[in-house]
């Protein structure tokens, strides 16, 4: 599946002029003109950019905005998430904190109001697309039992037309995650040292059974790891977990399947590298081998400290590389009474990358090209690609 347009979520923190807004950015100036490529282009093989020296860019213009789901004296309890849903993400659904869903259509520039309301509304879940109408949704820290409301799919009703589409949400069972304690080797329960001073979970507990990566196999398979309870996979069609191992997948967030390599690619634990990797030679006896391939993309300082990335393939062995970075400024000021006051301020930052994978050398794939990168600097916003 490729895309015509990265989608990036931008969350205004100060609620001017709108505080939820959705961009729709052309990938295609990330690319220089074919024939010049290799003249301008720098090659994975040659020095990484180093994108606190890139030029700035501005976001164009919103596609659409929305206001508060909530009143104004409410505005820190709310909340939009955006999933993309279907084939090349030309629709977008919205999701506020109490499940009221609107369907955007990028293409008819149109909004859909008479969806159903979301079972159970959650805070920054996992969307996964399955094909041309389904959305499956889950929360991205179900918990070491996962209950009902974690996991649920929006489907399209198949009995409707094709003119007027109805779908409804339905609650699907959580994944079986059974992870058991270092210490006592029991399944794990209120008893280990995952537990703050007030016995509950903790941050290390909580990001032990926390989705840390994700990704399509075929058409109605969902595969999800976590750091200690390894990869589960979905049947989409009859909604069964299995567990494919007691391992976790080699990347980071999310991986793509690109059919015309017949391979997977995401990002390295660490968000440093683009890598290949072929999900079809995995067992359950074994962890998944080393990426097939590995590209170096940018070279960034360590006040930048990244925290997200997303892949976005737009065919013929080019991809939108975003990556998402904070940084932050310590400043001392002095009051004219001789008190002092070490003001933080963080910065968070994102930076689109057009890159090129040759064909040719091992598995098909040759060397990395980049193409054109654009950096924005989004303040105190938040951003998310889509």
């Amino acid at each position: 599946m490729s895309s015509r347009f990265v989608n990036l979520a931008v969350r205004n923190m100060n609620g001017r002029p709108a505080p939820f807004n959705l961009y729709r950015i052309d990938p295609a100036k990330l690319f220089y003109p074919a024939g010049a490529a290799s003249a301008t282009a720098t090659s994975s093989e040659g020095r990484s950019p180093d994108p606190t020296t890139m030029m700035k860019s501005r976001l164009p213009r919103p596609a659409i905005s929305f206001d508060w789901p909530c009143e104004k004296n409410q505005a820190a309890a709310g909340q939009i998430d955006f999933m993309p849903i279907g084939r090349g993400g030309n629709a977008i659904l919205a999701v506020d904190n109490v499940g009221r869903t609107i369907l955007y259509d990028a293409d008819l520039h149109t909004i859909r109001t008479s969806l159903p309301m979301m079972s159970q509304p959650m805070r920054d879940p996992i969307a996964i697309a399955v094909g041309d109408d389904d959305l499956f949704v889950m929360a991205s820290r179900p918990g070491p039992r996962p209950q009902m409301g974690c996991f649920q799919a929006l489907l399209r009703d198949s009995n409707s037309s094709s003119s007027f589409k109805k779908w409804r949400w339905i609650y699907l069972q959580p994944p079986p995650f059974t992870w058991r304690c270092e210490y006592d080797h029991h399944p794990i329960c209120c008893c280990c040292r995952y537990h703050d001073s007030d016995g509950l979970p903790g941050t290390e507990f909580q990001d032990a059974v926390a989705i840390c990566a994700h990704t399509m196999v075929g058409d109605s398979q969902i595969w999800i790891s976590t750091p200690a309870a390894g990869t589960y996979t979905l049947d989409t069609e009859s909604g069964a977990w299995s567990k494919a191992g007691d391992w976790a997948l080699p990347f980071r967030g999310r991986a793509v399947y690109v059919p015309d390599d017949d391979l997977w690619f995401g990002f390295s634990p660490d968000y440093e590298q683009l890598c290949a990797f072929d999900l079809t030679a995995m067992s359950t006896a074994t962890a998944p081998a080393v990426p097939l391939m590995a590209w170096d993309d940018l070279a960034w300082t360590e006040s930048w400290v990244p925290t997200a990335g997303r892949i976005a393939p737009l065919g013929s062995g080019r991809f939108c590389v975003a990556r998402f970075f904070y940084t932050w400024v310590n400043q001392l000021i002095t009051f004219a009474s001789g008190l002092t006051y070490d003001n933080h301020t963080t910065t968070n930052l994102a930076v689109l990358t057009g890159v090129e994978v040759e064909r040719g050398g091992a598995h098909g794939l040759g060397r990395m090209v980049r193409h054109k990168s654009k950096r924005y600097d989004l303040g105190c916003n938040v951003a998310k690609a889509l």
